[in-house]
C-alpha cells in the first residue's frame, strides 16, 4: 500500500515537473502587452542654460522609483513623443507603470571639453496597462505514462 502511494506521488510529481519545465503552467499566468503612448511636456530653459539635446524617459513598477531608462528622445523642438512600451503581467489585470522625464545635454567643462548632464526628474505620471486575456497554448507531448 505504501509503495503504491509512493509510486502515484512520484508519477504526479513527474507530470507537474514536466508541465512546469515545458512552460504550460507559466504561460497561462503571464502575457505581454505592447502599447504606444504619446507623452507631452512643457519646457522653458533657464537663462544661461545649454540646449537640451536628449530627453530621457524613465519608468518604474513602483510609485516614486527606482526608475530605469525606457527611451532616449532626440530634442527636435517638438515637446511630445510616442513611446512604445512592453509590459508583462497576469492576463485580465492591469499593470501600472510610473514615468518621469529628464532634460539632458552636453555642458561645457572648464578647461575644455563637455560632459553629459541631466536635470532632476520631472513630476511623475502613471498609466495602467490592461493585460489582455488571450487563448491558451495547446498542450504538447500529451501522453499516458506506463503503469
Amino acid at each position: 500500500m505504501l509503495w503504491t502511494t509512493l509510486k502515484r506521488f512520484l508519477k504526479i510529481s513527474l507530470i507537474v515537473v514536466t508541465l512546469i519545465s515545458t512552460g504550460l503552467f507559466t504561460n497561462a499566468w503571464s502575457a505581454e502587452k505592447v502599447q504606444t503612448l504619446t507623452f507631452a511636456w512643457d519646457y522653458t530653459p533657464a537663462a544661461g542654460q545649454v540646449a537640451v539635446t536628449i530627453w530621457e524617459m524613465h519608468w518604474s513598477v513602483t510609485e516614486g522609483g527606482p526608475y530605469t531608462k525606457l527611451a532616449d528622445i532626440p530634442n527636435s523642438g517638438n515637446l511630445q513623443a510616442p513611446i512604445t512600451a512592453t509590459v508583462t503581467g497576469q492576463p485580465g489585470t492591469s499593470e501600472t507603470r510610473y514615468f518621469v522625464l529628464k532634460a539632458c545635454g552636453d555642458a561645457p567643462k572648464e578647461g575644455g571639453g563637455t560632459e553629459y548632464l541631466c536635470s532632476v526628474p520631472s513630476n511623475e505620471t502613471s498609466y495602467a496597462f490592461w493585460i489582455d486575456v488571450t487563448g491558451f497554448s495547446a498542450p504538447v507531448q500529451f501522453r499516458i505514462l506506463p503503469q
